[in-house]
């Protein structure tokens, strides 16, 4: 080898090494400035965090007296309670508070807070209150509530309580329904024992609704056995009704088919009525095609008329066609019924397509069923128009009925039309004078639903 080539190779390896070496070095100090860096935005964060949580109570759970202690006495309890302005601390130091109730304490935490509350505050917390007091001790519950009822809020509709012994008597019937149904059997007031129902039956529902169910049952035969009612008398918006419809709510809240079971299990008659029309409802919300299906299975019965309505009245909101179409697929004495909401309903909101669908519809009874609802729901806007459709229906009973409705309305509204149509209606000589000498007040009895629908 060249020696003087030695020389410049030995310069070159030497370069070679101080730029790897040197290389590593910077890499060593780059991987350093790195985790410093991570260290140092790491340590930020957790100071932000820090500092965040000094600034806000929500977030550092050392600064609210959240952490129950319900062995404290009672006048802590309230204390804490009071004397607290921040919101959610004020709210968890209640539920510390409630979650301390027993026997010993709660008529003085009762007392203290209804001479410390005031306004729509008072309201709230007490009846969360006797919630509470309920289930740690009915009895005094009740008779607190009862024996101060003129200081409290007074009930729905004035039924002669208040809400915190609905609230009491609810949570005790959950705990001791045996005790809570003896408390409401001795309220002598009736307007008061029948708003107080309302919350022992809510109560036994959201844990037994058999027993609930039994207890309305026993109510409504009670009922029937001490009042003179002629035979077939069926009272509309008994109150058993509104107590049976109470217990369908409990039942949809642990699902449709739970509620089904219970509604189908009840006696023929005005309660299962109402246990159909409610579960109706919330099944309507849930699966519409499924509760058309189950109405319709249903529909022949007398107990599942305002359950059709219920449909039906849906499905004209909906699609007025739809409607028409289920209607017309339900048994035939279910049909009258269901046409009638779907009309009412339809020949309100738009007359014109409504008997546009009338005008398509092939000779039936179904078509017969339609136009009679038709023209009783339009006879009081425009009697004359009903008078002709009323005179197109093919059966000679259907014809007859629709047009004598359509003529007692008429008469109410403008006689002296009325009176120079009625020889040309086709109904008969006895018919017409009975019309004009004793003119109808009010229109034909009809469905519930109906007339509830009319007053949305």
């Amino acid at each position: 080898m060249d020696k003087k080539i030695i020389p410049h190779a030995i310069w070159f390896l030497i370069a070679i090494t101080a730029f790897a070496v040197g290389k590593r070095t910077e890499s060593k100090i780059e991987k350093n400035k790195l985790e410093q860096t991570e260290k140092e935005t790491q340590t930020k964060t957790l100071t932000t965090v820090a500092n965040n949580n000094n600034r806000n109570p929500i977030r550092n759970s050392s600064n609210l007296r959240s952490t129950p202690n319900t062995n404290a006495p009672a006048n802590q309890l309230i204390q804490n309670y009071l004397s607290s302005s921040d919101p959610i601390e004020k709210n968890l130091l209640f539920a510390q508070m409630l979650t301390g109730l027993n026997t010993d304490n709660a008529s003085e935490i009762y007392e203290s807070l209804n001479e410390n509350l005031d306004g729509r505050e008072r309201s709230r917390i007490m009846e969360l209150f006797f919630q509470a007091w309920g289930k740690a001790d009915g009895e005094s519950a009740i008779k607190t509530a009862l024996k101060n009822n003129s200081r409290q809020s007074w009930g729905r509709g004035g039924q002669g309580s208040n809400m915190y012994a609905y609230s009491a008597l609810s949570a005790w019937a959950s705990v001791d329904p045996e005790s809570a149904m003896r408390t409401i059997s001795n309220i002598e007031d009736e307007r008061q024992k029948s708003f107080l129902t309302y919350g022992l039956i809510n109560g036994l529902a959201k844990n037994d609704a058999r027993a609930a169910t039994d207890y309305v049952l026993k109510i409504a035969a009670n009922r029937n056995e001490t009042e003179e009612r002629p035979e077939g008398f069926q009272r509309r918006g008994d109150v058993t009704q509104r107590y049976i419809s109470q217990i369908a709510s409990e039942q949809l809240k642990k699902g449709m088919s739970t509620a089904i079971e219970w509604a189908e299990s009840l006696p023929d008659g005005e309660l299962k009525s109402s246990a159909f029309d409610q579960v109706t409802e919330g099944y309507i919300r849930s699966d519409i095609d499924a509760a058309k299906k189950w109405v319709s299975s249903n529909a022949e019965k007398e107990y599942a008329q305002r359950a059709v309505n219920e449909v039906a009245s849906h499905l004209t909101r909906k699609n007025p066609q739809d409607a028409v179409e289920w209607a017309s697929t339900l048994p035939t004495n279910a049909q009258d019924q269901a046409y009638r909401e779907v009309m009412e309903n339809w020949t309100r909101n738009d007359p014109e397509a409504a008997s546009n669908h009338l005008v398509e519809m092939k000779p039936s009874e179904a078509r017969d069923s339609a136009i009679s609802s038709f023209a009783t729901s339009l006879d009081r806007e425009d009697p004359k128009s009903a008078a002709t459709w009323a005179a197109t229906i093919d059966n000679e009973e259907t014809r007859a009925s629709t047009l004598k409705q359509v003529a007692q309305s008429w008469i109410r509204t403008d006689p002296d039309a009325a009176k120079a149509w009625l020889p040309t209606s086709g109904l008969p000589k006895e018919t017409q004078t009975a019309i004009l000498e004793t003119p109808s007040r009010g229109r034909p009895t009809g469905d519930f639903r109906s007339r509830r629908t009319r007053q949305r």
